[in-house]
């Protein structure tokens, strides 16, 4: 477990450390009065052992159940993220779709975003599909599946999204999906072990910083395309073949409603209007990565090319390096 605290993001994991240190709390707390019960000699009142006893059994009770609280943590994410693999690999061999364009509108609060994507498909296969294939993170409740305002049937396992639309070849359809809910982490790199997954090491400190793969806070947020926070036609990990990931290149336009004193960062040229932000991008990309939070910034033009760089407030250690 992390053991350290970051000023931006606060503690990694604080309610299995808390529950964790707790159990070790009170196990060790009971151990006192069930000593006294223990000991070989005349107690000075006859009702003061059964006493000790009851309450040192009592608090090593609450201790056990603070570590089962805490390993079935553990069991539960395990669980998760056998479940979300299986159904990577149970989709694996079917015919995916290719996504041409995708024109996503977001807003994010804490441990909450809302989202309307609209995106436009082609199957670029020899044969036509049944259905098309989705992936969306399993925290993300769908709403409606609309094509040209009538909604469009669908069904979900985990992460995976079944429109029940076929596809001829060549042929292009263009949804519009309203979706809302926070991100299940569990479905972040399924390919690697569990051992790996769970190590926190760093080289030689021995302070534990914890792992962490989204962050939807009041002034940080933090949205990479392993955590799948937009739909996409092509999964992120390959399961069996964790080094032969396909890519998808595709036409993104993102919006983001962004909280007033705040910075949203995104692929693509960046234009605001009130208090949304606009990022469009020149040229297809394989995925897009959201980051929002009380940023400042230093840039620079060097010949034609412009270089921006952001950090958190307060955080400006390096300046007087380059002065």
């Amino acid at each position: 477990l992390s053991n350290t605290f970051s000023g931006i993001t606060g503690h990694t994991n604080l309610l299995p450390y808390l529950n964790q240190r707790l159990s070790i709390f009170l196990i060790g707390l009971s151990l006192i009065p069930l000593s006294v019960v223990l000991l070989r000699r005349l107690p000075n009142s006859t009702n003061s052992l059964p006493r000790y006893r009851t309450v040192g059994l009592i608090i090593l009770l609450l201790g056990l159940g603070c570590n089962t609280t805490y390993l079935m943590m553990f069991q539960r994410k395990n669980h998760a993220r056998a479940a979300y693999a299986e159904t990577y690999i149970k989709y694996q061999p079917a015919t995916k779709v290719n996504l041409v364009a995708q024109d996503i509108k977001l807003e994010t609060l804490p441990d909450h975003l809302t989202a309307e994507a609209q995106l436009t498909v082609r199957n670029e296969n020899t044969a036509p599909v049944p259905e098309i294939i989705l992936y969306l993170n399993p925290g993300l409740e769908i709403h409606r599946i609309t094509r040209s305002g009538n909604q469009v049937s669908f069904k979900r396992e985990n992460q995976v999204v079944l429109i029940n639309h076929p596809l001829e070849v060549n042929q292009e359809a263009t949804f519009t999906i309203a979706y809302s809910g926070n991100i299940d982490e569990n479905v972040c790199y399924p390919e690697i072990s569990t051992d790996e997954y769970y190590n926190n090491n760093s080289s030689d400190n021995i302070l534990r910083h914890g792992k962490k793969f989204a962050f939807l806070e009041k002034e940080v947020v933090l949205l990479t395309p392993e955590c799948q926070w937009y739909p996409t036609t092509i999964p992120p990990v390959n399961i069996t073949s964790p080094y032969d990931v396909t890519k998808n290149f595709s036409d993104y336009t993102l919006s983001v409603k962004v909280p007033e004193g705040l910075t949203a960062i995104s692929q693509g040229e960046p234009t605001q209007n009130r208090d949304i932000v606009t990022f469009t991008n020149q040229q297809p990309l394989p995925c897009l990565t959201l980051t929002i939070g009380n940023y400042e910034k230093k840039s620079l033009v060097i010949d034609s090319l412009s270089i921006a760089l952001y950090y958190f407030k307060g955080h400006d250690f390096f300046s007087s390096y380059f002065t």
